[in-house]
């Protein structure tokens, strides 16, 4: 069992890899390349903790998954399309209101 564990987490990152060039082709470019990036991060901080067995590096893989997690709920969230208008994404904008 603790040999499949590698293929499940390369299985994981390509799904997130598939599903993130789908969300920057919807044109969400910014939640998806920096979703991107922070899996990169973890990748390599997972090989780092993989490699050390430090409890330091393990602890830093987890809090940056929690992070790829939220980019990744994030993308999903805006992609959807709305629904109390004709099919399109969701868009993030912030109005100014005057004081």
């Amino acid at each position: 069992m603790k040999r499949l564990l590698p293929y499940a987490a390369f299985v994981a990152g390509v799904l997130l890899i598939i599903f993130l060039v789908a969300a920057y082709r919807r044109g969400l470019k910014f939640f998806a390349v920096a979703t991107a990036f922070v899996l990169m991060l973890q990748v390599a901080i997972g090989a780092a903790a993989a490699i050390t067995d430090a409890a330091a590096a393990n602890g830093l893989h987890v809090a940056i998954a929690t992070l790829v997690w939220s980019g990744v709920l994030t993308t999903a969230l805006l992609a959807l399309p709305r629904a109390d208008r004709a099919s399109e994404s969701a868009r993030l904008e912030m109005q100014k209101t005057p004081v």
